[in-house]
């Protein structure tokens, strides 16, 4: 009987530690910019970054995130009602003319790892693989009017472009 006990409480702790050591699919602002940082080496978000709009949704949380030497864009966290990360958008709009090539690649970099996060991958090559099966390419990316929308069986993937802007949306479904 004792040894019943025994074991019953160390599968318990079993359980217990198996629980915390897996990533868990529902995050709040504060886990995705930890993700974020952990995937990308470096911190770059803090949950401080991000701020509300007056008046304005209250599930959508802002940054402006920098993607590259001297670019910005502007990353827009979606939440459900429990504070849980459901989608982002990560919207470019360039002060100066378009970006260089090498620029428009480190947003790309960015949205792989954002996607990565949300999709709760190991590493950016799984955001990249889930990117690339829906059909989101880097070399297709750039400012010229262009929309794409495609999705998987988790989430809902879409670029829309213009001269003046690059934004790219990810959300589950």
């Amino acid at each position: 009987m004792k040894t019943q006990k025994w074991m019953s409480l160390l599968l318990a702790v079993c359980l217990l530690f198996l629980c915390a050591c897996t990533r868990q699919r529902n995050i709040d602002t504060a886990e995705f910019c930890k993700r974020v940082n952990t995937l990308r080496g470096e911190e770059l978000l803090t949950p401080t970054q991000f701020f509300r709009e007056p008046n304005a949704n209250a599930d959508e949380y802002n940054c402006n995130f920098s993607y590259a030497e001297g670019q910005t864009a502007l990353l827009s966290l979606k939440t459900d009602s429990t504070g849980t990360v459901i989608g982002f958008q990560l919207t470019c709009i360039p002060e100066n003319g378009a970006p260089s090539a090498e620029a428009v690649g480190a947003l790309y970099d960015a949205y792989v790892q954002f996607v990565t996060v949300l999709m709760v991958g190991d590493t950016a090559d799984d955001g990249e693989e889930a990117i690339r099966a829906v059909g989101i390419l880097p070399e297709n990316l750039g400012f010229t009017d262009n929309g794409y929308v495609s999705k998987n069986d988790t989430h809902q993937f879409a670029v829309f472009s213009g001269e003046n802007y690059i934004s790219l949306f990810c959300e589950r479904i």
